[in-house]
C-alpha cells in the first residue's frame, strides 16, 4: 500500500513559534509527480488571489492562514469550482505572533501555481507539502515552474525498507511549464494502462 504522505504527517509537525533559533525540519516523505498525481484529487493551475490568517487559539487551536484560489486550469480533478479556498497551518496573528511550519508551503497573492491537492477530513491540502506546489514564472513568451524550498526534511524508504534522507526531487529553474504539464499527462497515462495479469502456475496434476 503506498503511503498517504500529507495529513498524516502534518499532525506530526513541529511548530516553530518566532522567534525560534533552532527550529526543527518537518520531515516528509519525497514524493515524485508520478506520486503526486496518483495521490492528487485535484492538480490545478491558480492564481492566489488572496492570503487571510486565521486564529484559532481561543477555541484551543492555532494559528492558520486561508489562500484562496482562481482556478484557472484543472489536470485533474472532478467538480472543481472556479475559486476554492485551502487552509494551511502556520500564520501570523493580530498580536505579532508568528506560527511556521517548516516545509508548509507559503503563497504570495497575485502568483501563479501549479498545485496538487490532496482531499483529506479536514479539507484540501498541498501533497507533500512544499512538494507539491510550483510557482509560475512568465520570461518572455516561455513559463517556468520554481519550488520554494520551506525546510521540509525528505525521507524516502530504502531497499530494505528503512526511511533514509533523501535529495529533494530535480527542479531547476529551466524546468518550463510545458514540461510538468507533460509530466502529469505521462503519469495520468501509466495510471490508466491496464495492469499485466499473471499466469496462474501450472497445475502438476495435469500434466
Amino acid at each position: 500500500m503506498f503511503l498517504r504522505v500529507t495529513l498524516s504527517i502534518v499532525f506530526a509537525l513541529i511548530l516553530a513559534v518566532a522567534p525560534a533559533p533552532n527550529a526543527r525540519a518537518t520531515t516528509v516523505l519525497k514524493v515524485d509527480v508520478n506520486a503526486m498525481t496518483r495521490i492528487s484529487d485535484w492538480i490545478v493551475r491558480a492564481t492566489v488571489v488572496s492570503t487571510t490568517p486565521v486564529d484559532l487559539r481561543p477555541e484551543g487551536g492555532t494559528l492558520y492562514t486561508d489562500v484562496q484560489l482562481k482556478i484557472q486550469t484543472v489536470y485533474q480533478g472532478k467538480n472543481v469550482p472556479s475559486l476554492a479556498t485551502i487552509r494551511l497551518m502556520g500564520g501570523v496573528g493580530a498580536d505579532g505572533l508568528a506560527v511556521t511550519v517548516p516545509g508548509m508551503p507559503q503563497f504570495r497573492t497575485g502568483e501563479q501555481v501549479v498545485i496538487f491537492l490532496e482531499k483529506t477530513k479536514h479539507g484540501f491540502v498541498p501533497c507533500g507539502l512544499e512538494q507539491g506546489v510550483y510557482q509560475v514564472r512568465q520570461v518572455g513568451a516561455v513559463s517556468y515552474v520554481d519550488r520554494r524550498s520551506r525546510g521540509a526534511h525528505l525521507v524516502e524508504r530504502s531497499q530494505q525498507g528503512h526511511l533514509v534522507a533523501a535529495h529533494p526531487p530535480a527542479v531547476t529553474p529551466a524546468t518550463t511549464l510545458a514540461e510538468l504539464e507533460t509530466s502529469i499527462r505521462s503519469a495520468q497515462t501509466a495510471l490508466r494502462a491496464p495492469v499485466p495479469s499473471t499466469p496462474p502456475p501450472a497445475n502438476p496434476l495435469t500434466r
